[in-house]
């Protein structure tokens, strides 16, 4: 087991492997206000989660590695969406996850 844990890298999910996915939107702005699910990678957990911009849109990018004691493959993560934003994307891919209307 240890031999497959060591060739094991860190990745970035995405979003055709999470499982429970949830976007929580303010009931008044209609803006994303938090993001979770669950890392559907065996032996993965979630390690760091970071966003970059990429031109009019926030991508979430949640960064998984071999799972360690103590880690976990859920993740929560508060969104700021900003007056330029025009959309919401996951991962290297940049799977649409919300869109301004």
């Amino acid at each position: 087991m240890r031999e497959i844990m060591k060739d094991l890298k860190p990745q970035i999910l995405e979003f055709e492997n999470v499982a429970g996915y949830e976007l929580k939107l303010n009931s008044d702005t209609k803006l994303p206000e938090n993001i979770s699910g669950l890392c559907f990678r065996s032996m993965y957990c979630i390690t760091e989660i970071t966003t970059k911009t990429n031109d009019l849109a926030l991508v979430v990018l949640v960064q998984i590695a071999p799972c360690k004691k103590g880690q976990s493959g859920n993740f929560s993560y508060p969104v700021k969406i900003g007056d330029n934003i025009q959309e919401l994307r996951f991962g290297m891919k940049e799977h649409l996850l919300w869109k301004r209307q």
